[in-house]
C-alpha cells in the first residue's frame, strides 16, 4: 500500500467532536487562518425514519469517519503540481467512535487507509477515542412505529440527481418491477435537493411498489468565503458510506449504482493528468475495497456494484425503459461545476462531463439535446467559442485519438494498456468482483471502448471544434 509524506514532514491534523446530541449530526466549526468559522453537519435522521430501524453504532461510526475525512480532504489544501512531492498530504483524524473495540481491530483502520488512499494519493491515519456515552442522535435513538415496512426482496442504490443514476434507477425498476427500489440521496445544496425530489416522482410512476427515498443533507457552512482544495477526491467515499449504511440497515447485501463505464473508469485527459486529478469516485478497484470495509465493519459479506460499468452514457439512454421517462431527463445534471449561479444555464456546456452527457442524449436518445441548460453551446459552429471553450472538446479528442490507436492494434487489450497502464487495475478489480475470466474482463473493456470513440465520432460538438480550430 503507497504512502505519502509531506515533503517537509508536516501533517494536516483535524479534531472532530461528535459528541453533541440531537437531530443533525454535528454542527462543530473550524476557523480558517483569515477568522472565518465554517460550520460543516449532516443529517442522516431519514436513515432511521424512511427504513424503519435503528442505525448501528457502527454504521453511525463510519459515517461520522466519512464526513470527517470529506471535511479534511476539503479543507487540506495541496501544495505544488500533480506530480510534485508537495502535492501529496499527510492528513491525521482525530475521531470519537461509538465502538471502539471494534475500530481497535488492525484490519479495520488498515482497509480505512487503503480506500482513502487510492482516492486520493494521499497519508491518511486515524486516531480514535470514545464516544461519550448518551450523545446517540435521531437515527441512531429514535424507533419507527411501523418496524419492518419492506416484506420482499428489496434493491438500495445511490441516487445522485446526474444523468446516469436517474437512467440507470429507470432501467433497474424496469428490470425489477417487484422489487422494492430504496434510492439513497445525499443533498449538497438546494438546487440538487429539488431535482433529486423531482426525478423520484418521475421514477414512482413506474414503480407498481412503493419507492423508498432517503435523502441525507450535508453541508458545509460559509465554505465558499475560504480557500479549499478542488481536488475533493473523498466525496465519492462520503456517498458511499451514506449508501452502505442504507443497504446494511435495510438488511440487504448490496449497493448498487450506475455510472458509464466510460466516466467510472475516467481515462486520462491530458499527458499531466495523472494520479490525484484524475477522479476515482466510482473506479471498480473503489468499488472493491469499500465492499471490503463495509464487510469487516458490518460483520457480514457486504458488496457495491456498478450495474451500468460495461456500458456507454449513450447506452444507457437507449434503454428502452428510458422512453417513459425522457420529459424527466432536462430534471437531471452532470456539470463538473454545478449548478452555475447564472440565470438562464445551470450547466456550462464545455467540461468533459458536460459533453459527455450531449453526446450521450445525441447517440442514444435523439431529440432530447437539452442545448437551451448550457452557458455555451459547443454544437452550434458559431457560438462564439475561444481556445478556454474547446478545452473540454481537445481533451475528449486527445483521448479519443490515443484510445483509437490502441486498439488498432494487433493486440487491442494489450493496446489500451500500454497506453493508458491504470486500465489493468480496473480489469483485475473487475475480474475479481464479478467472478469472470480476465480475459473476458479485458474483452468487455475494449468493447466499451469501441463503442465510446464511434460515438465520439458522431457527434457535431467534436466536429464543430475541429471546424473552429482549423479555421484558427
Amino acid at each position: 500500500m503507497p504512502h505519502f509524506q509531506h515533503p517537509c514532514g508536516k501533517t494536516q491534523q483535524y479534531d472532530f467532536d461528535f459528541g453533541r446530541p440531537g437531530k443533525v449530526n454535528f454542527k462543530t466549526a473550524f476557523e480558517s487562518e483569515d477568522g472565518i468559522t465554517v460550520q460543516y453537519g449532516l443529517d442522516d435522521g431519514e436513515l432511521n425514519g424512511q427504513l424503519g430501524a435503528l442505525l448501528p453504532p457502527e454504521l453511525a461510526d463510519l459515517i461520522d469517519i466519512a464526513v470527517a475525512a470529506y471535511v479534511a480532504d476539503r479543507l487540506a489544501i495541496r501544495e505544488g503540481m500533480d506530480r510534485s512531492p508537495a502535492w501529496h498530504r499527510s492528513v491525521n483524524l482525530v475521531v470519537p467512535v461509538r465502538r471502539l473495540d471494534l475500530w481497535r481491530r488492525a484490519n479495520i483502520p488498515r482497509a480505512l487507509a487503503e480506500i482513502l488512499e487510492f482516492l486520493t494519493e494521499d497519508q491518511w491515519q486515524l486516531q480514535i477515542g470514545r464516544r461519550p456515552s448518551g450523545a446517540a442522535r435521531a437515527a441512531e435513538s429514535q424507533g419507527h412505529l411501523f418496524g419492518d415496512q419492506f416484506g420482499g426482496p428489496v434493491n438500495v442504490s445511490l441516487l445522485s440527481g446526474g444523468l446516469d443514476s436517474f437512467v440507470g434507477t429507470a432501467a433497474a425498476i424496469a428490470r425489477e418491477p417487484q422489487v422494492h427500489h430504496v434510492c439513497v440521496s445525499g443533498v449538497a445544496n438546494c438546487r440538487q435537493g429539488d431535482r433529486q425530489k423531482r426525478q423520484v416522482r418521475t421514477l414512482r410512476s413506474l414503480q407498481p411498489l412503493p419507492l423508498t427515498h432517503v435523502r441525507i443533507a450535508c453541508w458545509l457552512k460559509r465554505s465558499d468565503e475560504i480557500r479549499q482544495e478542488p481536488t475533493r477526491r473523498t466525496r465519492g467515499f462520503l456517498f458511499l458510506a451514506l449508501g452502505a449504511a442504507a443497504a446494511v440497515a435495510a438488511r440487504v447485501d448490496r449497493l448498487w449504482l450506475y455510472e458509464n463505464g466510460i466516466g467510472a473508469l475516467n481515462l486520462p485527459f491530458a499527458h499531466g493528468e495523472l494520479g490525484v486529478t484524475t477522479s476515482r469516485s466510482v473506479h471498480p478497484r473503489t468499488l472493491e475495497l469499500m465492499g471490503t470495509l463495509v464487510s469487516l465493519i458490518a460483520d457480514r459479506e457486504f458488496t457495491v456494484r456498478n450495474g451500468s460499468i460495461f456500458q456507454t452514457k449513450a447506452q444507457m439512454c437507449a434503454d428502452q425503459s428510458v422512453a417513459a421517462v425522457l420529459d424527466a431527463i432536462p430534471l437531471t445534471f452532470s456539470c463538473d461545476a454545478f449548478p452555475l449561479r447564472r440565470r438562464g444555464a445551470t450547466q456550462c456546456g464545455g467540461c468533459t462531463s458536460c459533453l459527455l452527457r450531449r453526446m450521450a442524449l445525441w447517440n442514444g436518445s435523439p431529440g432530447r439535446d437539452d442545448a437551451g441548460d448550457y452557458r455555451y453551446d459547443l454544437c452550434a459552429p458559431t457560438s462564439g467559442l475561444d481556445d478556454r471553450h474547446l478545452r473540454g472538446v481537445r481533451e475528449m479528442d486527445w483521448q479519443a485519438a490515443r484510445i483509437t490507436a490502441a486498439l488498432a492494434e494487433e493486440n487491442a487489450w494489450q493496446g489500451l494498456v500500454s497506453e493508458f497502464p491504470a486500465i489493468a487495475r480496473a480489469q483485475q478489480a473487475l475480474a475479481r468482483q464479478l467472478d469472470l475470466p480476465p480475459g473476458a474482463a479485458a474483452e468487455q473493456l475494449v468493447g466499451l471502448y469501441r463503442r465510446h470513440c464511434e460515438e465520439l465520432s458522431r457527434f457535431p460538438a467534436a466536429t464543430s471544434a475541429r471546424v473552429h480550430r482549423e479555421a484558427a
